[in-house]
Order: C-alpha cells, then structure tokens, then sequence
C-alpha cells in the first residue's frame, strides 16, 4: 500500500490494516453520549467483532464463529495496548525527581 493511497479493501482485512481501522474507528465514537459509558476496552471489542463480521465473514458455524471472538480479543488487546503504549501520558511527581527511587538492578 502506498501512502498516497486510502485504505483498501485488502489492506483493511489484514492484520494491520484492522488494527488501524479499529483504532480509527474508536478515536471518532469514543466521546458520543452514550458510546461514553462505556469502558473504553469493551467499545474496541465490540468494533473488533463487527470489523471481523463485516469482512472477513466467517461461516455461520461454531468453529468459525469461535474464533472470530477469539480474534476479536486479540484485535482489541492489540489495539487498546498500542494505544496505551502511543498515546497515554506518564505523570511524574516532583518528589520522584527530587527523590528518585534507586533499582537495585541499575545500582
């Protein structure tokens, strides 16, 4: 996929691109009224599973179905953790740099 291009139908099914989509996705309707009661992991899985429903589209049969839940929580855990990994801030206290805690490993 180049850059100058929008998403594609082949770059949204793959492991990456859904993992992009569903970020996207829950940036943009995280905030609504309702959609913002609730927690943040559950509305990302809930995207996961009709991100997977809608295009991948698995066979209406246990097994399938299974593991689209099953790639469903490995999508959301993927997604929400690069989130937290980007985005999320780190509070440091003016005590920690003042006294900072010393690791006995780093000692």
């Amino acid at each position: 996929m180049e850059f100058n291009d929008f998403l594609s139908v082949d770059y949204v099914t793959s492991y990456l691109g859904s993992i992009v989509v569903i970020m996207l996705i829950t940036q943009f309707v995280k905030e609504l009224p309702l959609i913002s009661k609730l927690p943040t992991k559950y509305l990302v899985f809930i995207i996961a599973l009709l991100h997977l429903f809608i295009f991948v589209r698995p066979e209406l049969v246990l097994e399938a179905i299974a593991l689209t839940l099953i790639n469903a929580l490995l999508l959301t855990l993927t997604a929400t953790g690069g989130y937290d990994f980007a985005v999320k801030k780190t509070i440091v206290t003016f005590d920690e740099i003042a006294n900072p805690i010393e690791d006995p490993e780093h000692a």
